[in-house]
């Protein structure tokens, strides 16, 4: 009888430990306004996509976000930073870089506050905008850091930068068919000795290079005329 009791509580102590371990983190709070008045209060809870039907206030210890309605999204806490996976919508942020690091995850690439801040930088604020075709980010004040395909990229105050997958032409498969250029065949000569088939080879080195520049995400960043703010709607909820 006392083994059958020992085998019980050593299986609700490995229940227990499972729970714990799958259990999701709780990252801050939701005031969903589904009016302008009395928002209802919700948990952020880690590992939970969401999907925002009205405007949301996302509060996390060191930034304030607000959804837009129809944004959908997930959060992650990863210990020294919270990551924002954005499936789709419009996001105004407001990070103090010195209290946390968060990052956006879209699925045209990654953008994240750094983790190394300037003593005169205590505040990032902007908006970003993910929809089906590109990631836009707006920045009205700070710096952001972003993940290209040609290495780390800083994005300052007043810039406009954009992510956007790459769409490659189907005809680059053509390309393929120039395999023998350097050594033409007797047919590929013209009456004067001259190979016949240079023109076709100089347009598949140039379709190469095309298509090795184009390759992964295009990534294009351009800077606002007014050299200004470009940070969208304003956060109105004052950071904790």
């Amino acid at each position: 009888m006392k083994v059958y009791k020992i085998i019980a509580v050593a299986l609700a102590l490995i229940v227990m430990n499972v729970g714990f371990g799958s259990a999701a983190t709780l990252l801050g709070k939701v005031a969903l306004f589904k009016t302008d008045k009395n928002p209802e209060i919700y948990p952020l809870v880690s590992a939970n996509k969401m999907t925002y039907e009205h405007k949301a206030l996302i509060r996390i210890n060191g930034a304030t976000l607000v959804a837009e309605k129809g944004t959908i999204l997930e959060a992650f806490d990863e210990g020294n930073k919270v990551i924002f996976q954005i499936e789709k919508g419009v996001i105004n942020f407001r990070i103090q870089p010195h209290k946390t690091i968060v990052s956006f995850n879209t699925k045209d690439g990654v953008i994240f506050s750094p983790e190394i801040v300037r003593a005169n930088e205590s505040i990032i604020e902007g908006k970003i905008v993910v929809t089906e075709s590109d990631t836009i980010l707006e920045l009205s004040e700070g710096t952001l850091e972003a993940l290209t395909p040609q290495g780390p990229r800083t994005i300052k105050a007043g810039e406009t930068f954009r992510l956007a997958q790459a769409v490659i032409d189907e005809s680059e498969g053509e390309l393929a068919d120039a395999t023998d250029e350097n050594n033409p065949s007797n047919d590929d000569m013209n009456a004067d000795g001259t190979n016949g088939s240079s023109e076709a080879a100089t347009i598949g080195v140039v379709g190469t290079v095309i298509t090795a520049a184009i390759v992964g995400p295009i990534v294009a960043a351009t800077t606002s005329d007014n050299g200004g703010g470009g940070g969208g709607d304003q956060i109105a909820s004052p950071i904790e």
